[in-house]
């Protein structure tokens, strides 16, 4: 009651009490931050946080093409309904951007198109018959710096094209340009070139991720995109979000990553970490940027994830992922040797689509260095995210200037005073909902006999809980055994 006792001016005093107006567990709305390069061309200053609705923002803000506005592209190609923001970031001055070339040889024996796959975008060059080398490769170059999207721009010397990047840097050396790339995408007769896929190559220099996360300061983001997978800008973001995770700042949060390379190569990437905080999304032979297949997955993820946190992530569609050819793509043993090594899987399905196919963290071993499988899965990182997000607004909501007694104590029924009887009676009622609301946790006799809630022995003042939930598991593997009799 927050009306004096010492009136005595005549009125009918009435007061507002919110503590009960929310029931039911609470919404954690998820934001997420995308991090990357931007190019000269955008609007906005590097290192400042901007909230982005579409692509065409996106590309006014970074430059059509960089980096960080491709990101978006993918993003918002699979959700748009999680908020999220960009910081973007300059390339860095010693940078060297990547280049590859391609030569064109021969006359054209008719009009026909050249086509050319740039970043998983088709870029269909019209020529015409008798055009020669050198006039096929000028129009190619004139598509491809006509297209403000693509991650590239293109010169020509006497049929020799040369591509270079628009941002340096190492990733630079991922980006996939290719001729010939499919049954219906041959190249006109007469014409060749000297090679199916350029090769992007001596890309160097990534800016470094400390000026971004030093700009973040305590705001809360549940999912971060981060381009960039060196040793020294992995382990400034998996100390930060360790930090983040911790009981003191308790903003933890997800980082996505994208990798190539060959099976042996993304085993060994992978056992070079141990964090909860990141899973990495190999992405062999997928046409887009790592970066780019990085950001479809943790838009899908997070789109997944604010509905319901423990609901696992497989058969969830990557749009506008190309699906590598089939003679390139991984087979059920590379999947399961890369998930062992926290590398996380995708497949194609019979329609061509990309999609989700096991989402894991790159933690596998403990501070001693046994196996732990712990934080294997990213749902159960999300999954915790909520719970701990659920359990501090209830107490922080119903209770947030509450008393604090003993058990056993008569008092009055009018002031908001806490026992630790009364907070672990919260407690179950907040597994209740969790168990039977939202499908998160189970097996409540459990939590029951193992919680504990009690004044702290050094400070009057203090309350500890002791919650042991059982997470709800994921359906991912059936296995059954076929007694057929003759």
């Amino acid at each position: 009651m927050s009306i004096p006792s010492n009136i005595r001016v005549p009125y009918f005093y009435v007061n507002f009490d919110p503590t009960r107006a929310v029931s039911g567990p609470s919404l954690l709305k998820y934001k997420v931050l995308i991090m990357g390069q931007k190019l000269s061309t955008g609007t906005k200053e590097a290192l400042k946080l901007n909230l982005v609705r579409n692509p065409d923002e996106a590309n006014k803000f970074y430059g059509a093409g960089s980096q960080i506005a491709r990101m978006f592209e993918k993003w918002f190609a699979n959700t748009n309904t999680v908020e999220v923001y960009g910081m973007s970031i300059v390339d860095l001055p010693a940078g060297v951007k990547s280049s590859g070339d391609l030569t064109v040889s021969g006359t054209a024996a008719s009009s026909s198109i050249f086509p050319l796959r740039v970043n998983g975008k088709r870029v269909n060059v019209g020529i015409l018959a008798d055009d020669n080398a050198s006039a096929i490769a000028d129009k190619i170059v004139t598509e491809v710096n006509a297209n403000s999207l693509l991650p590239v721009t293109a010169t020509n010397d006497a049929g020799v094209i040369t591509f270079t990047a628009k941002n340096a840097g190492i990733n630079g050396n991922d980006l996939d340009i290719s001729v010939n790339f499919s049954d219906d995408a041959m190249l006109p007769d007469g014409v060749s070139t000297d090679v199916d896929n350029v090769e992007m190559e001596d890309g160097d220099g990534n800016p470094d991720i400390t000026d971004i996360l030093d700009k973040l300061g305590d705001e809360w983001f549940h999912m971060f995109v981060c381009p960039w997978t060196d040793n020294a800008n992995l382990t400034a973001l998996e100390a930060e979000l360790d930090d983040r995770f911790g009981p003191i700042r308790m903003i933890d949060g997800i980082a996505y990553i994208g990798k190539r390379g060959s099976v042996g190569d993304l085993n060994t990437f992978g056992s070079t970490r141990n964090s909860p905080h990141v899973t990495c999304k190999h992405c062999q032979a997928i046409p887009e940027s790592p970066e780019e297949f990085a950001t479809a997955v943790c838009a899908q993820e997070a789109s997944s994830s604010e509905v319901d946190p423990a609901r696992p992530f497989q058969t969830l569609p990557l749009r506008g992922i190309t699906a590598p050819d089939v003679i390139d793509r991984f087979n059920w043993q590379d999947n399961n040797s890369l998930l062992f090594s926290g590398i996380s899987t995708f497949y194609v399905d019979n329609g061509n689509v990309v999609r989700i196919q096991r989402s894991i963290t790159m933690y596998s071993t403990n501070p001693m260095g046994a196996p732990d499988t712990a934080y294997l899965d990213t749902n159960t990182m999300v999954t915790l995210m909520y719970l701990r997000f659920d359990f501090r607004n209830t107490f922080l909501t119903k209770y947030p200037r509450a008393k604090l007694a003993n058990d056993g104590v008569r008092l009055p029924s009018n002031q908001q005073i806490l026992t630790p009887k009364f907070a672990k009676s919260e407690a179950i009622n907040i597994f209740k909902t969790w168990q039977e609301d939202l499908g998160l946790v189970e097996d409540i006799e459990q939590f029951k006999e193992d919680l504990v809630v009690e004044r702290d022995a050094s400070d009057p003042n203090r309350l500890n809980f002791l919650l042991s939930p059982n997470l709800i598991n994921q359906f991912r593997v059936g296995a059954g055994t076929i007694q057929f009799l003759l």
